[in-house]
């Protein structure tokens, strides 16, 4: 008898001991999920940038034309898709520079803003920004009889942005990059370069035609009948 009742006081002692450590442990696990559900909720995942997040709202097979307005000029471009992929084209057929139109295509479908200026200019800051008027002007004519989008672009800013607005929005943005500088260069950039003899070929010919004043109304000008 001796032998069992040492044998049970062993057990019950052995249990005591589990119990000891039992609250501890149990404790420190509470605690180890609390710490979890803090960090979760003083830390939220950053979800990755929308495409909404880009200025534009289009892809590049959906653009059907680029009206540029800059330093009194203004040109048109059209895209064509085939097959082979797509071309661009000026008023009267004549093909622009295809490698420098699809670069800025790609650029201008992914353009983001460097910085939020202000949600309510005032007229005052229009104008100082050079966006009463703007400076330049670039439309999107989207295909399939969506409306067009519109790029207004003002002066640079100090550090070289251009102070921009979209469509019909108050927002003023500061957008860098060469989309910009390319909007608000002069339209005849987009030509193809001259023909490597000297005399120049019958469709550089009627592409020089087309970067003409705006508000012209001479009948080589590309888009004018689209207004």
């Amino acid at each position: 008898m001796a032998g069992t009742s040492d044998g049970r006081e062993a057990d019950d002692e052995a249990i005591r001991t589990d119990r000891m450590w039992l609250g501890p442990v149990a404790g420190l696990a509470v605690l180890a999920a609390l710490g979890i559900v803090f960090y979760a909720v003083t830390h939220p995942r950053t979800k990755a940038p929308a495409v909404s997040s880009y200025l534009l709202d289009v892809t590049a097979t959906q653009i059907a034309a680029l009206r540029f307005q800059a330093q009194g000029k203004t040109l048109t471009l059209y895209q064509t898709q085939s097959s082979g992929g797509a071309t661009w084209t000026i008023g009267g057929g004549a093909q622009a520079d295809q490698s420098l139109v699809q670069t800025f295509v790609g650029n201008l479908t992914t353009l983001t803003a460097d910085r939020t200026l202000t949600k309510a200019p005032t007229a005052a800051d229009l104008q100082s920004w050079g966006l009463a008027p703007p400076t330049s002007i670039l439309t999107v004519e989207r295909t399939g009889g969506a409306a067009s989008l519109e790029l207004k672009l003002g002066v640079q800013s100090p550090v070289g942005d251009y102070y921009t607005q979209v469509g019909q929005s108050p927002t003023v943005y500061l957008v860098g990059g060469t989309v910009a500088s390319e909007i608000s260069a002069n339209p005849s950039a987009w030509l193809p370069p001259p023909a490597a003899s000297g005399s120049a070929s019958s469709g550089t010919s009627a592409a020089a035609s087309s970067a003409t004043p705006a508000g012209s109304g001479t009948s080589g000008v590309a888009g004018s009948s689209t207004g």
